[in-house]
């Protein structure tokens, strides 16, 4: 089993769980301070429920690839 087959196999909730060893997980990943980040505790009580209520907020669309800007430019008519 390659690196790449265990973490797609990994819960998600888990892995951030494992990351919150190091810092918040939410902000690892995205770079931005969670919502529940007034209400963080140095022993990390709430991280569990952050991390969950995060994992279950809607988001935006994931920006497009440079392959998909690339292919609409290959196929944009002059």
């Amino acid at each position: 089993m390659t690196n790449r087959e265990k973490l797609t196999k990994t819960n998600i909730y888990d892995l951030m769980m494992t990351i919150q060893d190091t810092g918040c997980p939410i902000w690892i990943v995205t770079g931005d301070a969670p919502s529940c980040w007034d209400n963080c505790t140095e022993d990390k009580e709430m991280c569990g429920s952050c991390v969950q209520e995060w994992l279950n907020q809607e988001t935006d669309q994931p920006r497009p690839q440079w392959q998909d800007a690339m292919m609409k430019n290959f196929l944009r008519k002059e």
